[in-house]
């Protein structure tokens, strides 16, 4: 369970630091700008633009290069670091955010 908890500590500190990269002035600004001209928000969200969202791919990619106890806990893992990005969100963020709001 102590593993399970670290990963999550450190697939979230992944997902952080990919949002920052392509947070405004950063190194990876104007790649985010392209591909939010150029692909829709389904696409981007999950990739860069929204780190409970980006708990989906990037804590699939992270359970199966770190993890990887099994198919079984996979969709655990991935709702755990959702929940996880969720609240650091909230806690940091002064916007409100609801559930099902664009």
């Amino acid at each position: 369970m102590n593993e399970f908890i670290a990963f999550l500590l450190l697939n979230s500190l992944w997902i952080w630091g990919v949002r920052c990269l392509f947070s405004k002035g950063m190194a990876l600004d104007t790649v985010g700008d392209w591909l939010e001209d150029s692909y829709s928000k389904w696409i981007t969200k999950p990739l860069f633009g929204c780190a409970p969202c980006m708990s989906s791919i990037h804590g699939t990619i992270g359970y199966f290069i770190f993890v990887n106890q099994g198919i079984e806990l996979w969709p655990l893992y991935c709702f755990c670091l959702c929940g996880l990005n969720f609240i650091i969100v909230k806690l940091t963020s002064k916007e409100r955010i609801i559930i099902g709001e664009e």
